[in-house]
């Protein structure tokens, strides 16, 4: 057998013989190259690693997000990409994607006993959560529904077995009741309330025991914005208008009623401080009696 000069057994060099591919076969060069080592192969990155073959894609209008849509892996890319971690100068964050917002919220129900609203979430630390949800295209109602959480309805139960109408006021009612105070919700106010307003109608949200005799308490809310925001605080005006000479009304802001602490010393004055003592479940030593 004769052997021929080492020069031409040699392959063309990568600059020659990427320029001298037609279209399809730099096409189907990449598909080799997904064939070989998967979606990621067709990174910008990683087509960067063959000498001048993205320059020459490039030239002739084969840009990696063309590449990908002639080879029919769009949505393949996509989902690969959006599992890739964000650089933040040296750092590597995992992106906020769907499945990663449903497993920490997955998280926190099993911590928490439920899907903490997004309020909880600002408060702790995890208003990136929300704000992902929110970019995601997606709703609190469509997580509620993915972790089965069933207290989606108008009416959240807390651990007494009393239902009210929001997460922070069920949990007041749980640190309440974790001290053994009894609480009952909010009655109506009376007719007086309605003259002075002018509102058909207004409910106090809870009413329980004090040392110095009962107290009617408010949960307020944040002002929404536009026209409901001007409804609600003129709502607000009123109810504290009429309670302004009531010496055991208590306003207490939402996002209070997530603390333990913030609690205590809110109601402190009023109940003195009482430490949780009903522990109905294991759990319940070691996790915030407002949850």
């Amino acid at each position: 057998m004769t052997l021929q000069p080492a020069s031409k057994l040699a392959p063309p060099s990568t600059r020659t013989r990427f320029n001298d591919m037609s279209d399809d076969e730099l096409v189907d060069f990449c598909r080799g190259l997904y064939a070989k080592q998967g979606i990621s192969a067709l990174a910008f990155g990683a087509l960067k690693i063959h000498p001048t073959l993205y320059t020459t894609l490039y030239h002739r209008g084969l840009r990696q997000a063309v590449l990908v849509d002639r080879l029919g892996l769009v949505e393949e890319y996509r989902a690969w990409k959006a599992d890739q971690p964000i650089r933040y100068g040296a750092d590597l964050r995992e992106r906020w994607t769907w499945e990663r917002v449903v497993r920490e919220a997955r998280q926190a129900q099993l911590t928490q006993g439920f899907l903490p609203p997004a309020a909880w979430w600002q408060a702790n630390g995890g208003g990136s959560l929300v704000q992902a949800l929110y970019q995601l295209g997606r709703t609190w109602e469509d997580l509620r529904a993915e972790l089965g959480d069933f207290q989606s309805s108008q009416f959240v139960e807390s651990r007494c077995g009393l239902r009210w109408r929001s997460h922070a006021e069920a949990s007041l009612s749980n640190f309440l009741y974790a001290r053994g105070i009894l609480h009952r919700r909010g009655s109506r106010y009376p007719k007086e309330y309605e003259d002075l307003t002018g509102r058909a109608y207004g409910m106090y949200d809870m009413h329980f025991e004090g040392r110095l005799g009962p107290l009617d308490v408010e949960v307020w809310g944040d002002k929404p914005n536009g026209a409901d925001g001007d409804l609600y605080q003129a709502k607000r005006e009123g109810k504290e208008r009429f309670n302004a000479d009531n010496p055991g009304f208590l306003g207490i802001h939402f996002a209070d009623c997530y603390s333990d602490e913030r609690l205590a010393e809110i109601l402190e004055p009023h109940l003195g401080v009482v430490a949780p003592f009903r522990f109905d479940r294991p759990t319940d030593r070691v996790i915030p009696s407002t949850h």
